[in-house]
């Protein structure tokens, strides 16, 4: 594992090639039908590795090689940890990422040598026969060798210098970095960077390619310190989608050494070629593939193996569909993940409503910070099932009881139908212990045919205690002449409400989804016995 900044970006250069490299690889190889399975998996490795190796280029010290630094910014290296852990929420594969990397650079070394040799051999034979020629010719080789090897020192050189300001621009750009508040404007920082007169513009790209995570984060950090937030991006490994209503998912480990704590997503995905995205924690995935077939009714195909999401019991983190924008959670809430919490492992649920001839890297951003906050977030999901006859309106109704000592403050909510879903709602709802009436309080109503992102509660100083009862309504209109189920494909429908929230310290629901038959088995009325049921 290199240890230095500039080890590590000539290390992050490597694995960027290397990815590449499997890239064309698999492309080749499924043009010629072969199996690329093993090769998706190195894939992933390497793009596992790419993420570690730029969380750890922020965390080492800033090594200069050049006099030019000023004595501020020159790190003291008898003060370093002799035992530090990179940090960061992927960690386990990174191992196994350089194993890869390294077995592939030595068989490449492996082949160039052989080449080598068999050329010297060549040049053995040809140079024995120039010798029988004359001597001229030995001179005129040998002239030639000595200005190759001037254009190869003055190259060697030109690199080793370019080096250098790459390595002070990054030392002048962490010290301003450290410096400023949220109220410093980054361009000024940029600008006295190019008014000192040191560096080239050419170094200054140059670190802008090795280093772009880095760059990015100053400047598009405002209100987080740059130092305390990571961005990672969990993303598909370049899937092919062979069948309609495809459910894929792929898992990502975390760091068991410490808890990191996600606090915005920023999805990647098209809404034309994406139906929605699920974000999980979990104990332990569904499946040790590196994608698998996570569809409860549908089928992916056969090279695709059918696992449920997670193991165990799974947290939902997050989710997404219909173009939704990202999603920044309130200063102080953060999700906890890794460490000794029960979400070891990342996955990500891509739900594809037809198939596509191109790969697919469909993901999320996560925005995560090491330090602990002191809210921690959860999400309660809320889904019914049922049928809805032909040409029909019906209400598919949800009602769940608060039974464990938790105070939960909402402050999210999202949506989710299919296209015939017109109104979703959620309230919250408590009995007059005098009089029996029952009192709504709404959360949040949204249309589900707009995008469907989690958007702010009616009223945020909304508690809900133990003993409340969160209850939530879809509406859908089937205006065809089938019989619509509550299912997972497209051609079915779905009433789903999420409910995003936090509690002060870290106790949360242990059973997160609430579930109902729905219609027309089930409405609040009757079988929830509910009353005063507020009206469309």
């Amino acid at each position: 594992m290199p240890e230095t900044s500039t080890a590590i970006q000539e290390e992050i250069l490597k694995q960027e090639n290397l990815l590449e490299h499997l890239h064309n690889t698999v492309l080749a190889m499924r043009n010629e039908k072969r199996d690329v399975k093993a090769k998706e998996q190195e894939i992933w490795d390497v793009q596992t590795g790419i993420t570690m190796l730029k969380r750890k280029l922020k965390t080492v010290s800033v090594e200069p090689t050049s006099g030019d630094v000023p004595d501020s910014l020159v790190t003291n290296e008898s003060e370093e940890k002799p035992n530090d852990v990179v940090p960061g929420p992927f960690l386990e594969k990174q191992l196994f990422a350089i194993q890869s990397a390294l077995k592939e650079e030595i068989a490449e070394e492996q082949r160039k040598i052989m080449t080598l040799y068999s050329q010297l051999q060549d040049m053995n034979v040809d140079f024995k026969l120039e010798l029988s020629s004359g001597s001229q010719n030995v001179a005129a080789l040998a002239e030639e060798c000595l200005e190759q090897e001037k254009i190869r020192d003055n190259l060697c050189e030109e690199i080793i210098r370019l080096r250098d300001e790459c390595g002070q621009l990054r030392a002048i750009l962490e010290q301003e970095t450290m410096a400023r508040n949220t109220s410093n404007d980054t361009k000024a920082v940029l600008n006295k960077i190019m008014k000192m007169g040191q560096l080239s513009f050419l170094a200054v790209l140059l670190f802008v390619f090795f280093d772009n995570g880095v760059f990015s984060k100053i400047v598009g950090m405002t209100e987080v310190e740059v130092e305390d937030v990571e961005t990672t991006e969990i993303r598909m490994p370049g899937v092919s989608v062979e069948h309609n209503e495809t459910y894929l998912c792929t898992s990502y480990p975390l760091n068991m050494l410490e808890t990191n704590y996600i606090v915005g997503f920023d999805p990647i995905a098209d809404m034309h070629e994406v139906h929605h995205i699920l974000l999980f924690g979990c104990e332990e995935p569904g499946s040790e593939d590196p994608v698998w077939d996570c569809g409860e009714m549908s089928i992916a195909g056969t090279q695709y193996r059918r696992a449920p999401t997670c193991a165990t019991q799974p947290q939902i983190l997050y989710a997404w569909g219909k173009g939704a924008p990202k999603l920044e959670l309130p200063k102080g809430v953060g999700f906890p993940v890794g460490g000794e919490t029960q979400s070891r492992f990342v996955v990500l649920q891509v739900h594809y409503m037809h198939k596509t001839d191109k790969e697919d890297t469909s993901g999320v951003r996560v925005v995560s910070t090491p330090i602990p906050q002191p809210r921690t977030a959860s999400t309660l999901l809320i889904v019914t099932g049922g049928t809805i006859k032909p040409k029909t309106t019906e209400d598919f109704e949800a009602a769940c009881v608060i039974d464990e000592p938790v105070e939960m403050h909402p402050f999210a909510f999202r949506v989710h139908t299919h296209s015939h879903g017109t109104e979703v709602s959620g309230w919250l709802v408590r009995e007059d212990p005098t009089t029996g009436r029952d009192d709504w309080s709404l959360i949040g109503s949204r249309d589900p045919q707009l995008p469907q992102m989690f958007g702010p509660v009616k009223n945020a100083s909304v508690v809900i205690a133990p003993g409340d009862i969160v209850a939530a309504r879809c509406t859908i209109k089937n205006n065809e002449d089938r019989q619509i189920t509550i299912g997972p494909t497209g051609k079915d429908e779905m009433c789903n409400f999420y409910l995003m929230y936090f509690v002060e310290g870290d106790r949360i629901l242990r059973d997160n989804t609430c579930f109902s038959p729905g219609a027309p088995e089930y409405h609040w009325s009757s079988e929830a016995g509910l009353n005063h049921v507020p009206h469309h």
